[in-house]
């Protein structure tokens, strides 16, 4: 009887520590996840930190662009007003 009393709390320590190491092992391996995870977004934040200089290159370089055609279409309106305004025939083919 003592024998198998023994037995049955050997079985039942055995199945806790069991349950102990497949818990701990969750844990760990969640840990891992969580890790990946956190290091996929310093990735990323790192990315898009380095594509930030690249897009303000580019807009400048647009914005100059752009600047250079509103200056062009500015002249060209303020021709065209002149132009009309002008009561001479000459004057108006001119613009």
């Amino acid at each position: 009887m003592v024998s198998f009393l023994l037995a049955v709390i050997l079985a039942v320590a055995v199945l806790v520590l069991i349950g102990f190491v497949l818990g701990y092992n969750k844990i760990r391996s969640a840990d891992v996840r969580v890790s990946e995870a956190l290091s996929g977004i310093d990735v990323e934040l790192t990315r898009r930190a380095s594509l930030i200089p690249s897009l303000v290159h580019t807009v400048q370089t647009f914005a100059t662009h752009e600047r250079g055609i509103l200056d062009h279409v500015t002249d060209a309106r303020a021709a065209l007003t002149a132009a009309t305004s002008g009561k001479s025939v000459t004057d108006r083919s001119a613009a």
